[in-house]
């Protein structure tokens, strides 16, 4: 089992010191043998969805990735430096269309 971690240096929310993000299984491997794995993470895994304005945010600053067979021994894989913030608004699908004051019943 591969494990991949990501730590984020910055934000506007606490969260935790790493997020496992995704995982994958490996073939039964010698001592030698080697696999390659492949793993997505899109902008939503690495941001947090802001219930008050309703949209995804991704905060700029440093994401630390980390490949482990365990939590306790992760090995940084890679960096990213996130220069400016990203935001993707989103659709307030279950919205009410009017307020609650309006409802009444007949």
């Amino acid at each position: 089992m591969v494990q991949l971690f990501v730590k984020s240096s910055s934000g506007n929310i606490e969260k935790p010191e790493k997020e496992l993000k995704g995982f994958a299984k490996t073939n039964l491997l010698g001592p030698e043998e080697i696999q390659v794995i492949s793993m997505y993470i899109s902008s939503n895994d690495l941001g947090y969805y802001d219930t008050e304005l309703h949209f995804w945010k991704l905060d700029q600053g440093t994401y630390e990735f980390m490949v482990a067979t365990d939590s306790k021994n992760p090995k940084l894989g890679s960096s990213l430096i996130l220069k400016d913030k990203i935001i993707k608004q989103t659709q307030q699908l279950l919205a009410p269309k009017v307020t609650i004051n309006e409802l009444s019943i007949h």
